[in-house]
């Protein structure tokens, strides 16, 4: 039978085990053995603390071996393909977090993750998502308190010559602070702010940083998580124009409570956000002048089930989406 690890016991090991080296996916799909693939720009060796972020693969396309120390933390996705093997010193260990995976491109027996002398993963046992701790003894599964952030929204909006990042998180543990990245051309980036971070929460937290006079023709942006022991990972890319025809609008379930809705750039009117049941019952609705960036709306009446967000104004704007709440 497996062993359930408690909170404090892996926040134990883990701050013992943490490697001063540490090196990021940078791209995604990357392949493992490719220095182009992380930051900085070499493949994972001994004794580093490798990350794969939120909505990234790393891909093992040949057999890998690292005879010394390692600590994986998978966020996103590690793929293996064509028949290929991960082989880990007795001492390493991977952590894939809630929303993490690992995964066979094939459901192949051949795909293996090893630990010392012990097979931990086999592809034809379909994908293995978190939270599940993985080491010597095999498929250890966690609780999901010990999850550092979950990041549950990064978004963009213009507002006249300003850019308003915002972004949203649902969980937060060992987290220092957030590092907010933009760059011109999606290759070279320049930090243009740091925000602290809530540090311990299991309450829906909203962010945001307004970058002024941000007028260059396209701009992006991604935010560096930080844990208090150093090690970071980074959200997906998002990228914003200049100017718009019109304004985009991204609605995204934030929690049972909260429905975010992001508007790209200001939209001078009244808005009115609606929550419809599936038989067209209004639960809930909020009225937004002039709204830009995004906006929290509360649906904590209106209970668990599948529901229709409906947006619109006087101007054109018709927008209805179904969600799970």
């Amino acid at each position: 039978m497996k062993k359930l690890y408690s909170f404090l016991i892996l926040s134990i090991a883990f701050s013992a085990t943490v490697s001063a080296n540490t090196i990021t996916l940078s791209v995604n799909n990357g392949d493992w053995q490719t220095n182009s693939s992380w930051n900085p720009a070499r493949a994972p060796q001994a004794n580093d603390t490798i990350v794969i972020p939120v909505g990234m693969t790393a891909n093992i396309y040949n057999n890998v071996s690292i005879s010394g120390y390692v600590y994986i933390k998978v966020y996103g996705t590690l793929q293996f393909n064509h028949s290929s093997k991960l082989g880990l010193s007795s001492t390493s260990k991977i952590m894939i977090y809630a929303g993490g995976k690992v995964r066979s491109n094939g459901s192949s027996a051949s795909d293996q993750v090893r630990i010392g002398s012990n097979t931990v993963y086999k592809g034809n046992s379909g994908d293995l998502s978190g939270p599940v701790l993985l080491d010597i003894n095999g498929q250890n599964p966690v609780g999901a308190s010990i999850l550092p952030v979950r990041f549950v929204s990064f978004t963009l909006a213009r507002k006249q010559s300003d850019v308003i990042v915002q972004w949203s998180t649902a969980q937060e543990s060992n987290s220092s602070h957030f590092v907010i990245e933009r760059s011109e051309n999606g290759t070279n980036w320049t930090t243009i702010a740091s925000v602290k971070a809530a540090g311990e929460s299991s309450t829906l937290i909203n962010y945001n940083y307004t970058d002024k006079n941000a007028i260059a023709a396209i701009l992006y942006y991604r935010i560096k998580q930080v844990d208090l022991d150093a090690a970071f990972i980074y959200t997906t890319v998002a990228a914003i124009r200049s100017e718009n025809s019109k304004a985009d609008v991204n609605i995204a379930t934030a929690s049972k409570n909260t429905v975010l809705v992001n508007f790209s750039q200001q939209v001078k009117s009244t808005v009115v956000i609606r929550l419809l049941s599936v038989s067209g019952q209004l639960m809930a609705q909020q009225n937004v002048s002039n709204p830009s960036g995004q906006i929290a709306f509360n649906v904590a009446n209106a209970g668990t089930g599948i529901y229709v967000v409906s947006i619109t104004d006087n101007k054109g704007i018709k927008i209805a989406k179904q969600i799970l709440l």
